[in-house]
């Protein structure tokens, strides 16, 4: 038997033998289905395959950004510059819409006190989300997330994860 395991809320998957007598093997053949969540994702499958030419187990990752209305880069994260422990840090992140609906960047939250984010209009279709670490930031490393609420009902939140570091 033949199959293939592993992420049917993202992925429509199917497993097709090579299609001439000169090639051997599978072709493996993947789409986004069309319900998945937007965001970013990163999906491990599993394929399982009975007789040669290939091992029996072979195991796949697939990763990718399911857009919305709204796209913040590839991975929607950002590492900001060292700050200086009672100064501010800043850092930006763009973030842009294809402009066919009118919804709306609400709000920006943060799961820390002392990381906040603002969004500044960039023309158009364009955002800014300026990123701002303020003076009261405890010394270390940090990852934490900033929360943004939109008007779009497929897309009702963009998490962004922030990485950075406050110094002595």
């Amino acid at each position: 038997m033949t199959e293939i395991i592993g992420s049917e809320e993202i992925l429509s998957r199917s497993l097709t033998p090579a299609a001439s007598e000169d090639e051997e093997g599978f072709w493996i053949d993947l789409a986004i289905r069309a319900d998945a969540p937007a965001g970013v994702f990163r999906r491990s499958l599993l394929v399982t395959i009975t007789g040669p030419p290939v091992p029996p187990k072979l195991e796949l990752t697939v990763q990718g950004t399911i857009l919305s209305y709204f796209a913040v880069g590839m991975e929607a994260r950002i590492m900001l510059p060292p700050t200086n422990k009672g100064s501010r840090g800043e850092g930006s992140l763009p973030i842009t819409c294809d402009g066919s609906k009118p919804y709306k960047l609400l709000d920006v939250t943060s799961s820390v006190p002392y990381l906040s984010g603002e969004i500044v209009p960039n023309g158009e279709n364009a955002f800014t989300m300026k990123i701002i670490v303020k003076e009261d930031a405890p010394p270390g490393r940090f990852q934490e997330v900033l929360t943004i609420k939109t008007t779009d009902p497929q897309q009702p939140t963009i998490e962004i994860r922030v990485r950075g570091s406050v110094r002595e």
